[in-house]
């Protein structure tokens, strides 16, 4: 159910983030440098996301020869994401700064069965269970290194998804962590 669709020749990534200043930590331009580095055409990239950014980036990925690899889709509403998910392989979310203190995005594509490539930032990285997904926040190369595994073995990224689902159907289900709070309140109260 939640296997990665091996019918295309190309590997599909997405990125779900605000294009705007005040996120511009959410590490896009870093992504799109990452891809001119690989230079692969078996990775393409959908883009989820509006502010006033945008155009900023649709210029650096002319700029970058990419306009053939990425797609921007602006905003989606909640009702549109989990079909976009369904349609990508891989969510990449190399955030560059501390500011990202958890990252629901990775929690959402998880949920929906997506493996997820992330930057090894403190909040992040207690949701990430392959230490080979993770990327030094900021690092071009190595994010570019970790796309360029993806492409060598594209049928791990299925058994990645479905561990990922089972993770969050297990540790961040509503009842799962009202049941965490309860616990948490007693001892406090005790």
């Amino acid at each position: 159910k939640y296997a990665v669709k091996r019918t295309r020749k190309s590997i599909q990534l997405v990125f779900i983030g605000a294009l705007h200043h005040a996120h511009h930590f959410k590490g896009l331009d870093v992504l799109l440098q990452a891809l001119k580095e690989i230079g692969s055409d078996k990775l393409k990239l959908s883009v989820i996301g509006t502010g006033e950014l945008k155009e900023y980036y649709e210029q650096l990925t002319h700029k970058l020869g990419l306009t053939d690899k990425v797609n921007f889709l602006g905003f989606l509403s909640d009702a549109e994401l989990p079909a976009a998910l369904r349609q990508a392989d891989l969510l990449v979310f190399p955030s560059t700064g501390k500011a990202e203190a958890f990252g629901l995005v990775v929690l959402e594509a998880m949920a929906a069965g997506l493996p997820v490539l992330a930057s090894q930032l403190p909040g992040v990285r207690t949701l990430i269970t392959q230490q080979d997904l993770l990327v030094e926040p900021g690092n071009i190369k190595d994010l570019a290194a970790k796309l360029a595994l993806v492409t060598e073995n594209p049928a791990r990224l299925s058994q990645i998804g479905r561990k990922n689902r089972k993770l969050v159907e297990k540790k961040y289900t509503w009842d799962n962590i009202i049941d965490q709070l309860e616990a948490l309140y007693a001892g406090l109260i005790n």
